[in-house]
């Protein structure tokens, strides 16, 4: 009874440490929403002159959104897994004291040598079911870590955003459509796609 109830926490602190497999955002497979198309035309300046980076960025938009969703996802189950680990643990570890106690309290002198006996097993299979449960708790990937990679998402779409409208602004000064050409289309576009290269780099798990 005691192997089997082992054999069956060891399985499911191993399920709920592997079980899930990476996450990686396939962008052919991402569907342009009208939100994102409306977001990206009130983000690209003059964004009547620039059809191809409107649609773009719309895209790009969809990448940097479902990253995010993404990796808060990631982050809110690390936190939740470390306290289910925690709580595993220090369950295991009073439920074996209980329990060894009260066979303890129980035993009467005639059968005291066997009850004793199995009490030992019983104290040794806690101990050693709590400790796998702490064990796995902290080789868990640290939820700080994907808050930071969460910030480095966000400064990556800042920059590109802040790059698209250096491309239509120079010193505060709108340009005129002169100034505006393929290359500044061209820039716009390098600029939306080193983007959506750089998020779609950023590992949400591990």
């Amino acid at each position: 009874m005691i192997r089997t109830v082992l054999s069956l926490l060891l399985i499911s602190s191993l399920a709920m440490g592997c079980g899930s497999a990476y996450t990686i955002l396939d962008r052919s497979t991402l569907e342009v929403s009208p939100n994102s198309k409306i977001s990206a035309r009130n983000l690209v300046p003059r964004a009547s002159e620039y059809p191809s980076v409107v649609e773009q960025l719309a895209l790009a938009q969809e990448v940097y959104q479902k990253q995010l969703f993404l990796l808060k996802e990631r982050r809110n189950k690390l936190r939740a897994r470390k306290r289910y680990f925690n709580a595993f643990s220090f369950g295991t570890f009073a439920a074996s004291s209980v329990g060894i106690g009260a066979a303890s309290i129980q035993s009467s002198e005639a059968d005291a040598g066997s009850n004793l006996q199995k009490a030992g097993y019983a104290a040794l299979g806690g101990l050693a079911v709590g400790t796998l449960f702490q064990v796995a708790g902290f080789m868990q990937e640290n939820a700080s870590s994907v808050d930071g990679k969460v910030r480095h998402l966000e400064l990556l779409y800042d920059t590109m955003i802040e790059r698209l409208r250096q491309l239509t602004y120079r010193d505060g000064v709108r340009q005129g459509e002169a100034s505006s050409g393929p290359d500044t289309a061209s820039d716009m576009g390098a600029a939306i796609e080193s983007f959506v290269t750089q998020a779609l780099a950023i590992n949400i798990k591990g």
